[in-house]
């Protein structure tokens, strides 16, 4: 089959305008003599011959089951949803929604997921997160008032996936997701000098600063942080952590820098953890010059070149020692053999 397969949709279910009866579920034997149902389709009643007593079948009948499919098919056509419906769902020929099945939210702006077999509790119910749905296909934003009190997100607020926070916070506060595998986008757009933690209700959590947007997620238990913010804890190169603006010193993402004659660059451990150390000097009447690396490296096998600049016509330049924090260089006068004193600049890569 192909896409240029595709049948004509139905714009108009079938009889719309026209006689028709709706078609009960329950059989309507013994109740009303050749009615349609559900259960019995069109009655025995219906394919017995008139001279043996037997019923047409009504037009409206007819119509009914026409139209009631029709407009079923009209809606899909249209890519319409169904939100939860309790009574279909504990229809006894239900018996629950399957695994696998999704429904629309209450307002249309997503769809939840289900997770369990013969599933009849509404997804945006108190503990319907337990009994299997989740959120799926959503769209737009949550904004929570925060003020003095921890709040737990409800299935149609944590069901979106942005949530931004407002109000004055006149205490420590959490807010509070469900214990389920999701992601969403947490902006803090509160003020008060206090914090807000993005956690579950047993687990662990994230700090939120004020001002920030951040990435996080659940993970059945806890809810964590997507996008880490790098400190001296989890990456040793990283000096400073705070808000204020950034200078020569240090920049954000893990990176650490310090520029001038001598100074050094470290990529963040996400990054390999990449070292750079540069820098200048004079070596002494012997020759020698020991220089404390700017960054001490993490391991001793590192990759080094010094050169001679000025008057250095002949000097050789090399490195006599070196260890995670120093290095000796060594500049000789090839003719004598001779350490002779002699301005040099060196750099150096590493862990």
């Amino acid at each position: 089959m192909q896409l240029t397969n595709s049948p004509a949709k139905i714009p108009l279910p079938f009889a719309a305008s026209g006689l028709k009866n709706t078609i009960p579920e329950a059989s309507q034997i013994g109740i009303t003599a050749g009615a349609a149902s559900l259960t019995d389709g069109f009655p025995p009643l219906t394919r017995t011959p008139l001279a043996s007593g037997g019923i047409p079948v009504a037009p409206g009948d007819m119509n009914g089951i026409l139209f009631a499919l029709s407009a079923v098919i009209r809606w899909a056509n249209a890519g319409g949803g169904y939100a939860f419906d309790n009574t279909f769902a504990t229809d006894s020929n239900v018996g629950g929604y399957p695994k696998g099945a999704r429904v629309m939210r209450s307002d249309g702006l997503g769809y939840w997921f289900n997770t369990a077999e013969n599933n009849v509790t509404d997804p945006e119910s108190v503990g319907a997160v337990a009994a299997g749905w989740v959120m799926d296909f959503t769209t737009g934003a949550t904004v929570i008032a925060m003020t003095g009190s921890n709040v737990t997100l409800t299935a149609l607020q944590y069901g979106k996936p942005i949530i931004i926070i407002t109000g004055l916070l006149t205490a420590n506060l959490n807010l509070i997701f469900p214990v389920v595998v999701g992601q969403w986008t947490v902006i803090n757009n509160t003020t008060g000098a206090f914090t807000i933690t993005a956690k579950t209700a047993a687990g662990t959590g994230v700090v939120v600063g004020q001002g920030t947007a951040s990435l996080v997620y659940g993970d059945g238990a806890n809810v964590g942080q997507i996008v880490t913010v790098v400190t001296s804890t989890n990456d040793t190169a990283f000096a400073d952590n705070s808000t204020k603006q950034a200078s020569t010193s240090w920049l954000k993402f893990g990176f650490a820098i310090s520029l001038g004659i001598s100074g050094y660059l470290k990529f963040p451990s996400w990054l390999g953890g990449l070292t750079i150390n540069w820098g200048v000097g004079t070596t002494n009447a012997s020759g020698d010059l020991t220089v404390t690396l700017p960054l001490a490296f993490s391991i001793s096998q590192y990759i080094a070149v010094s050169t001679a600049f000025g008057n250095a016509a002949n000097v050789v330049v090399s490195i006599a020692s070196m260890t995670t924090s120093t290095m000796t260089l060594r500049t000789v006068n090839p003719a004598s053999g001779t350490g002779t004193p002699q301005q040099c600049s060196y750099i150096a890569i590493g862990k």
